[in-house]
């Protein structure tokens, strides 16, 4: 009778720890499951932040171009303006001004660790060293600058025949970059954001006979 209890006791002992082996591989796998959660998670998170910060940056630059140009555009003069806009247009079938051309004794992007960027734009620099682009800046911004035909005739002025002004309304379309693409980087390294940002702006007066997109007498 001992002998059939002692076995009876040892087998429940044996199905128990199966059942407890079973049930602690089940804990572990969901363990493990939430664990991968969490990192893929975090990743996500990480990279969100990294993808805003870009885009954020991307976007002052590409204000910074927006502002820049409107200033220039003021600085030259309706007339100047005019005529290095259609000449442009005329020679390459587009005005595109750059940050040199618009402010060539500012600097516009300071890229030691403690400039404007810190130590991404000093990170940035580097990436390009290593992957064979020394020099080449890891933002940039360039306006297009474009008439819309559109203009106003000017109270005050004759409305008809030789003395008629009229001003003239023209779009600068700021585009701006920040990151590069280079042939064998890390994906995290390669990531490129553009933005560009629209500004309008008048000019004059001018003649009224002057058709947008061509030189006109003042």
């Amino acid at each position: 009778m001992r002998s059939c209890v002692t076995s009876r006791l040892r087998r429940a002992l044996k199905d128990r720890r199966g059942s407890m082996l079973i049930i602690a591989l089940m804990v572990l796998l969901a363990l493990t499951s939430l664990g991968l959660v969490a990192v893929q998670t975090v990743s996500s998170a990480l990279g969100y932040a990294g993808n805003s910060r870009r885009s954020a940056s991307a976007f002052r630059v590409t204000e910074g171009g927006a502002f820049t140009s409107l200033a220039y555009a003021s600085s030259l003069g309706a007339d100047i303006f005019v005529t290095k806009v259609d000449e442009a247009i005329a020679g390459s079938g587009k005005a595109v001004w750059d940050a040199s051309q618009m402010a060539p004794d500012a600097e516009w992007f300071d890229l030691s660790a403690e400039g404007s960027f810190g130590y991404e734009g000093a990170q940035a620099v580097a990436s390009a060293t290593a992957f064979g682009s020394p020099g080449v800046a890891p933002y940039e911004v360039s306006v297009n600058v474009s008439p819309t035909g559109m203009r106003q005739p000017l109270v005050g002025y004759s409305f008809g025949g030789k003395g008629a002004r009229c001003r003239f309304k023209y779009r600068l379309d700021s585009e701006g970059r920040v990151g590069q693409t280079f042939s064998g980087a890390p994906a995290d390294a390669a990531f490129e954001v553009w933005q560009r940002v629209r500004a309008t702006t008048f000019v004059g007066p001018l003649s009224c006979d002057q058709v947008s997109g061509a030189i006109g007498a003042i």
